[in-house]
């Protein structure tokens, strides 16, 4: 009588990848003076769940602050005084509304440690909050995972994934809020995605949005789209000032 032979071990545990953080380029609004944009780079963390700007000629040399990112709106959901730009324009329409507890790359550990045990917050309450603003260009990013808003705004479908409610910060942290406006339809995309995707310390996945980023995307894409076709209609005040002159004219004209 044969023995079958023992099974084989199992495999050992894998160890988890982290995602490399993804650099935007950013033109960053004053905190104070709200027509003032510099240009920054904005670095989105997925594993450390924070955002964080530095300056544009050396992306290097990340800034030492950060925010741990808490609550992100985009439009029309954050309030109309928080952007100086007419609140129906585009520009206002490709700004996300971004809030979280600042704290130093050093302090980042024991800050989201703060942040996962605080009580959690109502979306009411962030709209009472002091702002601070920024902008966004186009961005490059190799990510070995894809998702959709529905992937993670799935309310009416069957899918779920582990994630925390938005947490207030401890009495000692300094809650901060951006905006950053988006230049192009591919950044502003691309950063939904990412925020999307923020994580906790534990690796559960973050809900930062409410439940609306799909619809409101999709009204984002729908604007950006309506300017682009618009501008591709326009003829050049130059050029519709300028007579026509046809050959035979031409040519009357040099006899």
């Amino acid at each position: 009588m044969t023995t079958s032979p023992p099974p084989p071990p199992p495999p050992p545990p894998r160890t988890p990848t982290r995602t490399k953080p993804v650099q935007l380029v950013v033109r960053k609004q004053g905190a104070y003076e709200h027509g003032r944009w510099s240009t920054r780079i904005l670095t989105i963390d997925i594993d450390a769940g924070t955002a964080s700007v530095s300056r544009k000629n050396d992306p290097a040399a990340s800034s030492d602050r950060c925010l741990h990112v808490q609550h992100v709106q985009m439009w029309p959901r954050y309030n109309a005084s928080g952007i100086e730009s007419r609140y129906d324009s585009l520009k206002a329409k490709m700004t996300l509304r971004i809030t979280g507890a600042e704290t130093s790359f050093a302090d980042a550990a024991a800050a989201a440690a703060l942040l996962r045990e605080s009580p959690s917050r109502s979306s009411a309450s962030v709209t009472r909050q002091s702002t601070l603003y920024a902008t966004t260009d186009t961005p490059s990013v190799d990510s070995s995972e894809s998702l959709t808003p529905s992937d993670s705004c799935s309310r009416r479908s069957g899918r779920s994934f582990a994630s925390s409610s938005p947490s207030t910060p401890a009495p000692s942290a300094v809650t901060k809020t951006w905006f950053i406006n988006f230049t192009s339809m591919d950044s502003y995309e691309l950063a939904v995605m990412l925020l999307l995707r923020l994580k906790n310390t534990d690796g559960s996945r973050r809900r930062v949005f409410v439940d609306n980023v799909v619809a409101d995307l999709a009204t984002v894409k729908a604007a950006w789209a309506a300017e682009v076709d618009g501008a591709d209609t326009i003829v050049p005040k130059s050029v519709s000032r300028t007579p026509l002159i046809t050959c035979t004219q031409s040519a009357r004209l040099s006899v």
